[in-house]
């Protein structure tokens, strides 16, 4: 099974809009070294605590169910 982007998964959960996964990805392809997650928090876009979920269900090996 391929594991899910923490990107796809923020998105799902709700925590981040598509255009703020795009804003802190288009960063790191201008040389931001920084995780995704690090980005997103610094610009605002989401609080730790989601990250935190964020990463719980991408280390479930993208076990992901949709209610």
């Amino acid at each position: 099974m391929k594991r899910m982007l923490i990107g796809q998964i923020l998105i799902l959960e709700g925590f981040c809009a598509k255009t703020d996964i795009s804003s802190a990805l288009n960063k790191q392809l201008s040389g931001d070294n920084r995780f995704i997650g690090q980005i997103l928090i610094s610009q605002g876009c989401l609080k730790e605590p989601q990250l935190e979920i964020a990463l719980a269900i991408q280390a479930l090996n993208g076990d992901y169910i949709v209610y």
